[in-house]
């Protein structure tokens, strides 16, 4: 994870009545993605996430289950279609997040093909 992503993580400051969110729209985006990605429930989800920031000691707080699940519902419906077969490599950045088949990213990456995809 970049620093961008880090410094993204957290919500910006309202400046309207009501509770201030602790998690930004690309933190939830970030927990939808890898409950669809992997195919599992969101409580699920948010113990791979921990797993994920914990092996990058990144001390990041993970939404938990409940929070994604009530602001999903005011985000746009991630629908990842058709996953390619193989390993998926998930990319998170500040610009934003995406899916890769085997070999794609560093294909896009570097402009050339990897050895998997060859």
């Amino acid at each position: 994870m970049t620093e961008e992503a880090i410094a993204a993580w957290q919500a910006p400051a309202r400046l309207t009545r009501g509770g201030q969110s602790h998690y930004s729209d690309t933190a939830i985006e970030t927990n939808l993605l890898i409950r669809a990605a992997f195919r599992m429930p969101l409580r699920q989800a948010q113990g791979l996430m921990m797993s994920v920031f914990e092996l990058l000691e990144v001390g990041l707080a993970v939404p938990d289950f409940s929070t994604v699940s009530r602001r999903s519902a005011k985000l746009p419906s991630i629908s990842l279609g058709r996953l390619p077969t193989g390993p998926l490599h998930v990319v998170i950045d500040s610009t934003g997040l995406k899916v890769f088949g085997a070999g794609q990213w560093l294909a896009e990456k570097h402009g050339q093909r990897s050895e998997m995809s060859r």
